[in-house]
């Protein structure tokens, strides 16, 4: 339960990352989130 609550924390981080590099444009917001759900 720790091992996915860690994975899911650096996924978030990971999005939140992104989001901040690309300036939180709307499209790249869109990729994010079905990669996220893909995984």
């Amino acid at each position: 339960n720790d091992e996915y609550t860690e994975m899911v924390m650096k996924r978030v981080q990971k999005k939140r990352d992104e989001q901040t590099n690309e300036g939180t444009n709307e499209e790249k917001k869109g990729e994010t989130n079905e990669s996220l759900n893909g995984i």
